[in-house]
């Protein structure tokens, strides 16, 4: 059957078929398919910004970052109010070291959904990347405010706190993120034996 000849709502309910599929292919880590599943939902319904925002994610897994970004714009253009998309282009953003606009878009993430911990996250990493270690510290505390158990953000918590000076803390937090599972937060913590701190 030709796309002409789906009506509306069955093109709508193909799109929303190719989208689970995208979905279950990227849960199998297979983000070249999953990214193909995504084209095909986006060509039944080119306002699917889920749909624009999930092809995006599997781009940056495959190291795709510019058409990655290509994608949570596309998002954005048709939901602005879509925060996973802000913070996904914010964390595209960081990966290209451009960490001022990338905090443009935390910002805006947090503005829409301020429980956001991966938005708070994320905009520590990039203020830690842009040498603001305090407010990078502020960030991944209220990360860790909402989502105790991440051991990525403990972990950063104890690096910003090493940069601060702040070595008895930053232990606390590596040991914190060790015990969560994080292998760096082990060899950090090694490190820090090493040098006797």
């Amino acid at each position: 059957m030709s796309d002409e000849l789906l009506s509306r709502e069955g093109r709508a309910d193909l799109s929303e078929d190719w989208f689970v599929k995208g979905e279950c292919h990227f849960a199998l880590n297979q983000p070249e398919q999953a990214a193909a599943a995504f084209e095909k939902a986006i060509r039944l319904k080119p306002n699917n910004f889920r749909a624009w925002t999930s092809r995006g994610l599997c781009l940056m897994s495959c190291d795709r970052i510019e058409e990655a970004l290509f994608c949570f714009d596309r998002a954005l253009e048709i939901n602005l109010q879509f925060a996973e998309a802000w913070c996904y282009k914010g964390a595209v953003l960081n990966i290209l070291h451009r960490h001022q606009e990338a905090l443009g878009c935390f910002d805006r993430a947090l503005e829409i959904n301020p429980q956001s911990d991966e938005a708070w996250f994320s905009k520590g990493i990039a203020l830690q990347k842009l040498e603001r270690h305090q407010e990078a510290l502020d960030c991944f505390d209220r990360s860790l405010e909402i989502n105790p158990r991440d051991a990525e953000a403990w972990y950063r918590k104890g690096i910003v706190l090493c940069e601060l000076k702040c070595h008895l803390k930053a232990q606390q937090a590596f040991e914190k993120a060790a015990q969560l599972g994080l292998k760096e937060a082990s060899q950090a913590l090694d490190i820090m034996r090493q040098k006797g701190r």
